[in-house]
């Protein structure tokens, strides 16, 4: 296999459950074979409907299995039943794994299906036909970024001097919590993918979708910095993706309305992207 991912965060060769969304018997087929054997700690499950993965989400929901979570989703988009735009939508629009990463894989490679389908939650988007070794590389570099912000955490002794990192950097190592606003403000809870708001006793969930909350995440490391769409795109969405840099435009959109109070300090700055100032 091409390239060389593994680093000293590197957990991608333990244990992970891959769920593949695939109603082609062929593709199915194929990337367990390849998985399996590059891969034999993982643990590959398929579904070959839209239905029945609705039915398989809405199960864990309501019985709250955390220990049957996928660590990744390969998704579909033509499936039978529900297609895997709704899935997808359904998948972010539940706590338990919104922050589920979900790699489509698709014959629909027109630009305005690629940007509906990150529109739709989709953390990346391969065609077909693909070389399975890219895609390969493609999952392991989200199951990476999915373990990277889950164990790589400094739990900070010093609340005050964690609301004031700065850095954009994505690769940091981060402190669980980041605040914005003040007492009553914005959470972050980076261990737990949470965002709240409010007073502590009684705060109120704000539920983001996992692009939504690695873009509120950079606008607060910022530190009222300017982040470019070309910035936000590459460290939200990665490289390799080949979208226009609006779409960042819409994520910001959507974030906003789920803000409510606290969106009027994300500020536009035209022609060059976005920037959060302080109350």
């Amino acid at each position: 296999m091409g390239g060389n991912l593994q680093d000293s965060t590197d957990n991608t060769n333990l244990n992970k459950k891959i769920l593949i969304i695939e109603d082609d018997k062929d593709i199915s087929e194929m990337l367990t074979i390849h998985l399996n054997k590059h891969h034999p700690c993982w643990n590959v499950d398929l579904i070959n409907s839209g239905d029945e993965a609705r039915l398989f989400f809405k199960l864990l929901n309501d019985k709250k299995m955390l220990g049957n979570l996928p660590d990744i989703c390969i998704l579909d988009i033509m499936l039978p039943g529900n297609n895997g735009f709704e899935i997808c939508k359904f998948v972010r629009s539940h706590s338990l794994y919104n922050n589920l990463p979900i790699l489509m894989l698709t014959a629909l490679s027109t630009p305005e299906y690629i940007i509906q389908g990150l529109e739709a939650g989709a953390d990346d988007y391969v065609t077909k036909p693909f070389d399975i070794n890219v895609l390969s590389a493609r999952i392991k570099t989200l199951l990476k970024k999915k373990d990277f912000i889950a164990n790589n955490i400094i739990l900070s002794s010093n609340q005050k001097e964690s609301s004031k990192v700065n850095s954009v950097n994505p690769n940091e190592r981060l402190p669980d919590l980041f605040t914005f606003g003040g007492e009553n403000g914005l959470r972050m809870y980076l261990s737990q993918y949470r965002v709240s708001k409010g007073p502590l006793n009684s705060p109120e969930e704000i539920v983001l979708t996992l692009t939504e909350f690695k873009i509120l995440l950079q606008l607060i490391k910022s530190g009222g910095k300017v982040l470019t769409r070309k910035f936000l795109l590459s460290v939200i969405i990665g490289d390799g993706v080949h979208v226009t840099e609006r779409t960042i435009d819409t994520h910001v959109v959507s974030l906003r309305k789920k803000l409510s109070d606290f969106a009027r300090y994300i500020e536009t700055v035209r022609g060059i992207g976005y920037r959060m100032v302080e109350p």
